[in-house]
């Protein structure tokens, strides 16, 4: 007990009954228990995806019918190809009038998919398309709280291929994710700037990844973060023990090592003496930029699932899954990039695939509702080249203005109307924005209309007349008396009647299709009115198919799409 006793006098200060205290001994330091320190984070466990689904069960032949626009017309798998834009007013019936048709088509052939969302249920809407289509099990939902993870850079560098072209890709993917975010700079100097910054990039990355394979966006950025800001400060001892020197020692070795000294050089040239020597509002601008940039990859949920580890490719998308991306684009900057950056990986994934692509390799499609959330320059360039790689292409917004207000103008070409011309397959429903259907009326073209004018005018007349006349005579004489009368008259009557008929004609140049043909289509509106109640529920939608005439003899297709399906 003695010992116990000690033990509770030094923890409490307080001897036990009995005895005495040192009353000028110091007071006894109170007793700090230490707060456990919190568990350290373990590594997310990924579970990782089965590859080669459900091989052979798809639809590839061209000709193959996906869609019935009319008793006698289909849009096929051909067409998809060629890519489709599909424009309609908020509530026309867009998305549940032809974007469900469509969509609906794509699963039950068997297609694979990539799925950008700008709204909070646009997954949920996918995932019912899966389940009544019977794809629920190839359905990737990548969500915050979900399980499903993919490391962009490792992705990229770590692919097969010259290692130029993997850091190209990476480049590829950042430099539009400036874009994407509104970043890239304007006007005369924009072409400077972004030949500055993608030199930037590109050489970074030849550093880092000659370096070590195994790299992060952390690094890329502190590698940025730390190029001299005056080309006389690598001659500093501070600068000279510093991270960036040892990473470009590291590279030079590695590139003496494979026979490749002249271009690290001609790196190195660039990143401490070039670009170090350029303006202070133009260096600092691009590394700002490219910092920020970054940024948004590396915190929170976003790092956690695009920058760890890898459970899930652009390359099962090719082997029928279906990736939808559930980052609502409207609720957070950060999760429009993020699904642009997955976009452009899996654009330039299926660029690759165009020189073993064939009849038979599974088509896949790209599916964006309110797609000018997501659209980069870069769409232009994998639109042209969309049909080789088996790629359909479905881009639903509202309006053109929308693009034209996120892609603007450079160099003196409309990006809008260059990306427009791409699509082939253009579907409009009701529709009241001045722009879009000038663009329509434009696709659907002009015709002559002759017009014919007719004229025609008569008179009638009547003619009365008569006239009256009498005479007489009379003699005398002594024994006689004599008396003549004559009496007369005259009656004319007459009718004239003049007619007059003639016509004249007009030749002039209309569009086909005039603006209320399109502000008047039905939305499907369960509240039309009675005259209309055959509608209810059927979004309607002009239909344009470059190339095509339709069954009618005419370029535009009146389509009805029901939205109750």
């Amino acid at each position: 007990m003695a010992f116990l006793d000690t033990v509770l006098e030094r923890l409490s200060g307080v001897k036990p009954a009995g005895t005495t205290q040192d009353q000028s001994a110091a007071p006894p330091k109170p007793v700090v228990q230490r707060a456990p320190l919190p568990a350290a984070p373990q590594p997310v466990r990924i579970p990782r995806r089965r590859r080669n689904v459900d091989r052979r069960t798809y639809l590839a032949r061209n000709d193959t019918p996906l869609v019935r626009l009319s008793p006698n017309d289909y849009w096929t798998i051909e067409d998809s190809y060629s890519g489709c834009h599909i424009f309609g007013g908020n509530g026309s019936g867009k998305t549940t009038g032809s974007g469900q048709t469509i969509a609906k088509a794509f699963l039950r052939a068997g297609f694979g998919g990539l799925v950008l969302c700008a709204k909070p249920d646009e997954a949920a809407r996918w995932m019912s398309y899966a389940k009544a289509t019977g794809r629920a099990k190839h359905l990737i939902v990548v969500r915050e709280d979900g399980p499903w993870r993919f490391n962009v850079l490792q992705y990229e560098l770590n692919r097969p291929g010259d290692p130029a072209g993997r850091v190209d890709g990476v480049v590829t993917i950042l430099m539009n994710l400036i874009e994407q975010s509104g970043r890239r700079t304007s006007g005369e100097d924009g072409a400077f700037w972004q030949q500055s910054a993608e030199q930037l990039l590109r050489n970074t990355l030849m550093v880092l990844v000659a370096g070590s394979r195994e790299i992060s966006l952390l690094d890329v950025q502190k590698f940025i973060d730390a190029i001299p800001r005056d080309a006389n400060a690598i001659d500093s001892e501070d600068w000279k023990a510093g991270e960036i020197a040892q990473r470009l020692a590291d590279a030079r070795a590695a590139y003496e090592a494979a026979g490749r000294l002249a271009d690290y050089d001609a790196i190195e040239h660039y990143l401490v003496k070039v670009f170090p020597s350029l303006s202070d509002r133009t260096r600092s601008s691009v590394t700002f930029t490219l910092s920020t940039m970054l940024q948004d990859l590396l915190v929170g949920t976003l790092r956690e699932m695009f920058a760890t580890g890898t459970n899930f490719y652009p390359d099962d998308i090719m082997e029928g899954a279906i990736v939808v991306l559930d980052l609502p684009a409207i609720e957070k900057r950060g999760y429009a990039t993020a699904q642009t950056m997955f976009k452009v990986v899996f654009q330039a994934c299926a660029l690759r695939r165009m020189a073993t692509a064939n009849r038979d390799t599974r088509p896949v499609f790209l599916w964006a509702d309110e797609s000018h959330f997501f659209t980069t320059e870069f769409d232009n360039r994998f639109q042209s080249l969309a049909r080789a790689a088996r790629v359909a292409t479905v881009y639903l917004t509202q309006n053109i203005s929308a693009y034209r207000s996120k892609l603007g103008t450079q160099n003196s070409g409309d990006l809008t109307n260059w990306l427009m011309g791409l699509f082939q397959t253009h579907i409009f429903h009701a529709q009241s924005d001045p722009a879009t259907i000038e663009h329509a009326q434009k696709l659907f073209g002009k015709r002559e209309i002759t017009r014919v004018n007719d004229s025609a005018s008569s008179a009638t007349g009547t003619n009365n007349s008569r006239a009256y006349s009498n005479g007489g005579s009379s003699s005398s004489s002594n024994s006689s008396w004599n008396s003549s009368w004559t009496y007369g008259s005259t009656d004319t009557r007459g009718t004239n009647r003049t007619t007059t008929m003639g016509y004249a004609t007009s030749t002039s140049v209309e569009h086909v299709l005039e603006a209320h043909q399109f502000t008047a289509l039905s939305t499907g509106s369960d509240q039309l009115p009675v005259a209309q109640r055959h509608l209810r529920g059927i979004a309607q939608a002009w239909v344009f198919r470059l190339g095509r005439t339709w069954s009618t003899g005419d370029t535009h297709l009146l389509a009805h799409f029901d939205r109750r399906i």
